[in-house]
């Protein structure tokens, strides 16, 4: 690959890097790789995160055999965790989904800070107690648990 073809493609990405950082050094208080770490992390109730695990099991429809959740009751922040020695911030969350089948089931779900697309912001991991059908959470969604 030549030099000019290498540069046509990355001197766009570059300049698009320096808009972004001369934007997010005026409104510091925006920004998400901010000092402040408290605020990295929606909280286990906010509206973005309750679609978000929704979602997250709407996504996989032939594992859940179909099952959606509703609604979600009973949410608490069961454990924050911030380290000095890593980027990522995790919140440990729990409560009660209602199903489209009618039943109710523990939900416990996990944010995770620069988890996203290019660790570019958050992201979630759902499990619906009992319905882990191949423990990829473990039983009773105990990876979802701060140890």
């Amino acid at each position: 690959m030549s030099f000019f073809r290498v540069a046509r493609f990355a001197l766009p990405v570059l300049a698009l890097f320096g808009f972004m950082t001369a934007t997010a050094a005026a409104d510091e208080h925006r920004l998400y790789f901010s000092s402040e770490r408290s605020n990295q992390l929606p909280g286990c109730d906010a509206s973005s995160v309750q679609r978000a695990v929704q979602n997250t099991v709407s996504r996989a429809p032939s594992y859940f055999n179909g099952v959606r959740i509703v609604q979600l009751d009973k949410i608490r922040d069961t454990t924050y965790r911030s380290s000095i020695s890593s980027a990522v911030t995790r919140r440990y969350c729990s409560g009660t989904a209602s199903l489209s089948d009618g039943s109710r089931v523990a939900v416990k779900y996990l944010l995770e800070a620069h988890a996203g697309v290019f660790g570019i912001s958050w992201n979630v991991e759902t499990c619906l107690n009992h319905r882990d059908k191949w423990y990829v959470y473990g039983g009773s969604c105990r990876t979802l648990t701060a140890q």
